[in-house]
């Protein structure tokens, strides 16, 4: 197993062509602030795809199994990262609420909301959001095709959304 993952780590080392080309496609340059990042996550998938490839012996050429792999990761990522901005903004996490009864409201509204979603609907957004699971992994885990998972997100997050949009909590003080 670990002489598996040194050989995923010097072909991914003998190949960053591949995971360069994977970054470029998606204009991730050695000039982007997150480049490092990407390089990263991407090498560790190659080194996973590799492992897996060699496991399995797919029909496809390693090469083409490989790039595949890397470039779902990516895309994974850059949904992950869209999907955060869109929703808490840029500089959200640089403005931390200190007003205690704020965060009390806020704790109370998150509860509302999870508790308007079935068991296995909270366990795919914990898996999602705050446990930050690759899509790949979540997917395995649930055995459900990527499809299902984002097909299943959405529906989630309309659920949510809707009822969010219905009157806010009433204070009882």
């Amino acid at each position: 197993m670990e002489t598996l993952r040194q050989q995923g780590f010097s072909a991914a080392l003998q190949n960053q062509a591949l995971i360069l080309g994977v970054l470029k496609r998606y204009q991730i340059t050695p000039a982007h602030p997150e480049f490092d990042d990407y390089y990263q996550e991407s090498l560790l998938t190659y080194v996973a795809a590799y492992c897996q490839y060699q496991r399995s012996h797919q029909h496809i050429s390693q090469a083409n199994y490989i790039y595949t792999k890397v470039r779902q990761r990516v895309i994974d990522l850059l949904r992950q990262r869209d999907c955060y901005t869109r929703h808490f903004g840029a500089d959200s996490a640089l403005e931390p609420s200190t007003d205690q009864e704020s965060q009390w409201l806020q704790r109370l509204q998150l509860q509302q909301l999870l508790s308007a979603l079935e068991k296995d609907e909270r366990r795919l957004l914990m898996l999602l959001y705050h446990e930050n699971r690759p899509v790949p992994e979540i997917c395995a885990t649930l055995q459900i095709s990527r499809r299902t998972l984002y097909r299943k997100r959405k529906k989630i997050l309309a659920k949510l959304k809707k009822v969010a949009q219905k009157p806010a909590l009433k204070r009882h003080l």
